[in-house]
């Protein structure tokens, strides 16, 4: 685990999660369809825009409903 890493500075382990993050968002857009990816940015940017005191869409419904959960 990063974190625990005691030999690395903070920055060290901030771009080490970076890249570790970057490499699970490659794995995940190459399992899905560019449908299911636009799908998944616009509830993403939904869940963006919303307010932090709903937890979820402006509305109150199901943040991600019909991405195949």
């Amino acid at each position: 685990m990063v974190c625990s890493e005691g030999n690395l500075s903070e920055q060290q382990k901030r771009e080490q999660i970076r890249q570790i993050r970057h490499a699970a968002r490659e794995k995940a857009n190459a399992m899905i369809s560019p449908a299911e990816r636009q799908q998944l940015e616009q509830c993403q940017r939904e869940h963006h825009a919303s307010s932090p005191n709903t937890g979820g869409h402006p509305d109150g419904g199901d943040l991600c409903a019909g991405l195949g959960r």
